[in-house]
């Protein structure tokens, strides 16, 4: 009966090396995720802020114009601006 064999340090080191490729592939994907999942409530948020800002000036008449609105992403930082 013969033993199994085991794994050497060699094919063990080239293991843990793929896996460390592979995870340095994926933090940048994750990341970006991350962010997007942040910015989605706010572009929600915004969407409604329009809609109640048009409901009010059909109601009232008291906006000259529907305002238009643009949002600017840098870095960590997220802007809101309404022209209008």
């Amino acid at each position: 009966m013969r033993h199994a064999k085991a794994f050497t340090l060699l094919e063990m080191l080239t293991v843990v090396a793929i896996i460390a490729l592979l995870v340095a592939l994926l933090l940048p994907l994750l990341n970006s995720a991350r962010r997007h999942a942040q910015v989605s409530p706010c572009m929600n948020n915004l969407k409604q802020l329009h809609s109640a800002l048009t409901m009010y000036r059909d109601d009232y008449g008291l906006l000259s114009s529907t305002p238009t609105w643009r949002v600017e992403i840098s870095g960590k930082q997220i802007s809101l601006r309404i022209y209008g």
